[in-house]
């Protein structure tokens, strides 16, 4: 390693993804986001039939 720098070193499961990794931490989706996602791909659903018809 060049002089002045220093090692950079990071534990496994700190950082941007840390939820994807810590066995501890809580990764479930609540109700509410289901619910947010349900509503979109049945609206994308929706608009895909009305251009179906459209076309």
């Amino acid at each position: 390693m060049p002089p002045g720098r220093q090692a950079v070193t990071t534990r496994r499961g700190s950082g941007y993804n840390a939820k994807l990794f810590d066995p501890a931490s809580d990764a479930t989706m609540e109700a509410e986001q289901l619910n947010s996602i349900e509503n979109r791909i049945a609206d994308v659903a929706e608009r895909g039939n009305e251009l179906r018809r459209y076309l």
